[in-house]
């Protein structure tokens, strides 16, 4: 089973960290808990969608990168997916793993996600 098979576009992340300075990169991280992140806030799975809403109505990039633990089960991801697909606002996915975030995309304090 595939993410084109829900008819989401998905793609992955580039090696590289790409954002725009004025649109601070979005990272929504799954954890093997099942709680879910907006970079570093905590969100309710309820209200994700209307959240990513007002983000991103008002953004002129809308990529959210999707980050999830290793331990979440697939169809909490899809779960995810659908849920961004409903969000009122056109919103590209990008996936990443761990590895490639922390390598790529080094966090510090100047990194766009701690501003």
């Amino acid at each position: 089973m595939t993410f084109a098979s829900f008819h989401l576009y998905v793609e992955t992340a580039s090696d590289r960290c790409e954002y725009d300075v004025a649109d601070k990169l979005i990272v929504l991280h799954i954890t093997d808990t099942g709680k879910v992140f907006l970079n570093q806030e905590q969100e309710d799975w309820n209200s994700l969608a209307d959240r990513l809403s007002q983000i991103y109505s008002v953004r002129e990039y809308r990529t959210l990168y999707l980050l999830a633990d290793s331990g979440v089960p697939f169809q909490t991801i899809a779960h995810a997916l659908d849920t961004v697909e409903n969000a009122e606002a056109s919103i590209q996915v990008r996936l990443i793993t761990p590895k490639v975030f922390n390598a790529a995309c080094p966090l510090g304090s100047g990194h766009p996600v701690l501003r």
